[in-house]
């Protein structure tokens, strides 16, 4: 049963036709990834579906007594109100059975007062403030009186995306869910999701949410709706598949084109039915064969400015903000070469960690010694600094007018343009006409322009389509300089950080030597361990008698352990071998479903190895006893 039916979509800007006579249905309870490349349409259509903007031809019905609700990626919200009062109107059956309530307890009416409290009991509204302050909790807004107009862009989104949970709308249409949003937050937002009944059409780059969440991957290219049914693996094998037979496709209409164009310059220019027809096809085949295919990769061929042997030094760095101490006493030397991410709750001061390694802040104790050849390159979460009433050539115009690749030859801005998919029909148009993503991808080549040795990444994935995200992905595996990132996207940490450095939030700063997954995987260990320990402490403990039927004394190992104690060491070698593997193969494959089966396979080894570990030592230890 559709509960959404989208009925010859048409839409176009100007002379540029964004798509044309879409149609499709989202059925009750299906989950749907939309995916498209940076301003190919996919806003413009979910704000048509969400009645926000009007199509240039066709229609979108939903399905009488179903809600819809939209979030979209800069919502507005009204000033002056707090969190909480912002939110209790979102549900209006509930605002007027809590009207009717008060009125009929005012009155006196029993009978009016008797079918108030049975609605109460229906809709669960005696704890409507509990269920908005656990909403908002979860999503980070635990100051339900805070004023609407203090919040910060991502408070502001997150506000919004709990109000439209709270209203609990049958369809959901989702316009990047995951951004401004921490890994917990996403985590939790996954469950909810994938738990509840609703109907979900949603754009978003977060590969694992992708996966973890829909049921169905449809891709938007050049104006056509391609449907697929399965994860986003089965999407990435299935398109695979499509763009070669597509491209055999076009590769047999270049060849009858080639023939059919000799037919026609010969062609006499009295022309038959039998001709016109021809001539027909012709122009039909003329259309294929010179379509252009979309790029399945931009290409990244900027070279770096050289690094020195001493890179960036953190000496005993504090930071606090007021009473509340961010990280105490953090020291780490960078090496040329490394990719760390760091990782945390928001608010535990990721942002202010890469403030002070780049020296726009100073620790309230210790210091940062920057070596001479450090040029830093800042990605930021914000696009303050571009430009709106300028072109797009003459931003990048500014930096140079011609610029030197990794393979020493010399192209012009507008190359380097078109090489990050904008096309001499997009280089001379304003930035704020730019979709998020187009300026975002504009900022990055802007950065990479100045040749930076080391990147400072904050958030970079954040409205980027997939393609771009895997080609900078890819970029960043060969560079050679330093990288810190800043994401909440895990796949993307997973890829490109082979360190951690992780913030509790609490005050607490550590380093892990491993990817985001291992650390993961470590920490569901710690739990573990944590809940064994403790379950351990709760156990009374019972007295034994002595004797063969007690507990062995200590220094005497039976058989079986003796067994089990010879051969650890050669067990605990080979799975150290099988670690480094994995992690290698990770590291050389693009493929992401290999890259998830290789993420799953390099947990279970860690696990495995850190039991080994653990057995070998108390073992030795009895042993010694």
């Amino acid at each position: 049963m559709n509960v959404l039916t989208a009925e010859q979509l048409s839409r176009s800007y100007g002379e540029r036709e964004i798509f044309s006579d879409l149609g499709f249905g989202i059925q009750r309870g299906q989950k749907v990834g939309l995916i498209a490349k940076n301003g190919t349409g996919k806003t413009s259509l979910m704000r048509i579906l969400s009645g926000e903007e009007a199509p240039d031809s066709g229609q979108v019905v939903v399905r009488e007594g179903f809600r819809l609700g939209f979030l979209e990626q800069s919502p507005e919200l009204e000033a002056g109100k707090t969190i909480l009062e912002s939110l209790l109107p979102r549900q209006p059956e509930l605002l007027e059975t809590l009207g009717a309530y008060r009125a009929a307890t005012e009155s006196g009416d029993l009978h009016a007062l008797e079918q108030s409290m049975s609605k109460m009991d229906a809709l669960q509204a005696w704890d409507a403030e509990t269920r908005i302050r656990e909403m908002t909790g979860k999503l980070g807004l635990r100051e339900v009186n805070m004023r609407t107009d203090q919040l910060s862009g991502g408070q502001k989104r997150r506000l919004a995306l709990a109000g439209l949970l709270c209203e609990a709308p049958d369809i959901l249409l989702l316009d990047e869910p995951t951004n401004h949003l921490d890994i917990p937050m996403i985590e939790w937002l996954e469950n909810y999701l994938s738990q509840s009944n609703l109907s979900l059409l949603m754009v978003t780059h977060d590969r694992y949410f992708l996966d973890r969440v829909c049921d169905h991957i449809w891709e938007l290219d050049q104006g056509k709706l391609h449907q697929y049914q399965g994860s986003f693996g089965y999407y990435l094998e299935k398109k695979a598949q499509r763009e070669a037979s597509e491209a055999s496709s076009q590769a047999r209409a270049k060849n009858l084109y080639t023939r059919e164009l000799e037919w026609v310059r010969r062609m006499p220019k009295a022309r038959g039915t039998k001709s016109k027809s021809r001539l027909k096809a012709f122009e039909d085949v003329k259309a294929e064969a010179l379509k252009r295919r979309s790029q399945s990769r931009l290409e990244v061929d900027i070279p770096m400015q050289r690094l020195g042997s001493k890179i960036v030094e953190a000496i005993k760095i504090s930071k606090s903000y007021g009473t509340k101490p961010l990280f105490n006493d953090f020291r780490y030397s960078f090496r040329k070469g490394e990719r760390l991410a760091v990782v945390g709750p928001n608010g535990s001061g990721k942002t202010t960690l890469l403030n002070l390694l780049t020296g726009q802040l100073e620790p309230d104790q210790g210091k940062v010694v920057v070596g001479d050849t450090v040029a830093f390159g800042w990605y930021a979460q914000e696009l303050d600094h571009l430009p709106g009433d300028k072109r797009v050539i003459e931003f990048i115009k500014e930096t140079a007018e011609y610029f030197e690749t990794e393979r020493r030859a010399r192209v012009s801005a507008s190359f380097l343009l078109d090489m990050f998919e904008f096309p001499p029909s997009m280089q001379y148009q304003y930035i704020h006409l730019l979709s998020g993503g187009e300026k975002r991808r504009l900022s990055l080549l802007h950065m990479l322009l100045k040749q930076p040795n080391f990147l400072i990444l904050d958030e970079p994935t954040n409205d980027l389509d997939i393609a771009t995200l895997q080609s900078l992905e890819w970029y960043l595996e060969a560079f050679e300089g330093c990288v810190l990132v800043v994401s909440h996207d895990r796949h993307f940490v997973d890829k490109v950080a082979d360190q951690l450095i992780v913030l509790d939030g609490q005050g607490g700063i550590d380093v892990f030597g491993g990817s985001y997954s291992e650390w993961q995987a470590f920490q569901a260990e710690q739990k573990e361990a944590e809940h064994v320990k403790k379950k351990e402490n709760q156990t009374p403990i019972t007295a034994k008698p002595d004797g063969p039927s007690g507990v062995e004394k200590r220094g005497r190992l039976s058989y079986n352990e003796e067994r089990k104690l010879a051969a650890l060491p050669d067990e605990i070698e080979a799975l150290e071998q099988e670690k480094l593997r994995l992690e290698q193969a990770i590291l050389e494959t693009r493929e992401y479903t290999e890259q998830i089966k290789l993420s799953e396979s390099l947990g279970q080894v860690s696990k495995q190895l850190q039991e080994a570990m653990e057995l070998w030592l108390s073992l030795e230890e009895k042993k010694e006893g």
